[in-house]
Order: structure tokens, then sequence, then C-alpha cells
């Protein structure tokens, strides 16, 4: 929403699109048309929750597949769910080649190119910890990933820090592993200066339904 806004400069974001799915806006906006909820039963569409099954990344893309043209999604979603990696029956046959990014240049690209074609970058996910008890928690992270990493010495039976029954329970599944970052790294730096005046521009739009549910999510 932020990027949206540094470049249209206004917040009426429900008048870009025709319609679309975009959880916890007004439901009787546009950008609620094409939600569907919950499969258990009515009354769920729209939620910014796992009620609504458009939620999040993966919902997104399943929207882009039933119903949508275009879809706001990381290009490791496509990956994810394409190939035979998501079992479900909507993902189940999709193909990679299928999908291209839209660049800001006006071109399209395979989703193998996010490299050079993308809107914007997103930093990796961190662990965060106060100034007085960062050096401890830091340790105790990486000597935990030394025996329950991927190629830890005791991630081979009921427990593994990056993969869970229930989905990024810990940390994101698709975690290779945890970077060690320098002493005394700032949120700023770290996140960037683009992804900060992201993040400040969400401001402008105080009124908006949708900031409070972007702000919650860290979108």
């Amino acid at each position: 929403m932020g990027l949206l806004y540094s470049r249209i400069n206004h917040c009426q974001f429900d008048k870009i699109f025709s319609e679309g799915c975009a959880p916890g806006y007004d439901r009787s906006s546009s950008l609620c048309a094409l939600c569907i909820g919950s499969a258990s039963g009515p009354g769920k569409e729209c939620e910014p929750n796992n009620n609504e099954r458009y939620y999040g990344y993966t919902g997104a893309f399943r929207c882009l597949v039933e119903k949508g043209d275009v879809a706001f999604v990381k290009d490791q979603t496509v990956i994810q769910n394409t190939g035979g990696k998501n079992t479900d029956d909507w993902a189940k046959n999709l193909k990679e080649e299928d999908f291209e990014l839209l660049c800001t240049d006006g071109t399209r690209k395979s989703v193998s190119q996010a490299e050079t074609c993308h809107l914007a970058r997103a930093p990796n996910h961190g662990v965060v910890a106060r100034e007085d008890k960062a050096a401890c928690v830091r340790q105790m992270l990486l000597n935990q990933q030394e025996e329950f990493g991927k190629n830890g010495t005791v991630c081979l039976g009921d427990f593994c820090m990056f993969q869970s029954k229930t989905k990024d329970l810990l940390f994101r599944d698709d975690t290779k592993c945890l970077a060690n970052l320098q002493d005394k790294t700032t949120y700023e730096s770290y996140l960037g200066a683009e992804y900060v005046t992201a993040v400040s521009n969400l401001k402008q739009c105080s009124t908006s339904k949708l900031l409070e549910v972007c702000t919650f999510l860290g979108i």
C-alpha cells in the first residue's frame, strides 16, 4: 500500500481495480468482490485471516489462478505453488512457466528473472531483540541451528527449526538458515531506505480501511 501511495498520491485503492480481494477492506467495497471466504460456511468473506481462502501470499496467488488478472506476491510464492509442490486441487497442476512477472518498465519476464523485474525488494524476516539481550539471543539461536537446522545433528526426529506440521510455525518452512548480522544493526539499515519509506507512506492514509490491516501484518 505504501508503494502504491508513492505512485498514485492518494488512498483510494479501490479505484485502481474494478474488482479484487484485499482481506480486511470494507466488505461492501469492490476490493472484496472476489473474496470467497471459508470453505466451512458463508460470512467469512474478506476477513483478514485464514477464514478467507484468498488471504496471504498463497491466497492472493490462488485468487489470481481462480478469478483474477494480477496478484501482488513474491516470486517464491509462484515457485512454492507450482510444479506439484502444492498438492491442493487448485494448485496441483499449475506450471511456473504459465505465469509472468510484470516489470515496472512495462515489459514482462519469467518468474526466474525476479532479480531484474520486481515492484520492490522485501527484506528477509529477522529476529528482533532488546539491545541488552541481543548477543544472548543470537548465540542461542545459532547454537540451536547447529542441532535442529536443515543440516543439524538432531534434525532427523520430531523437531526441526525450519519445518513443521503446522505451516510456518516458528520460522518459515522454506528457511535455509539463520544469518549472523553485525552487532547493533538497526531496523532502518536492515530494512533499507525504500522499505522504510513505503511503510512511512502508510501514515498518509490514516483513514484508509485497509491501513490497520496492512500495518498489523507488516505489509
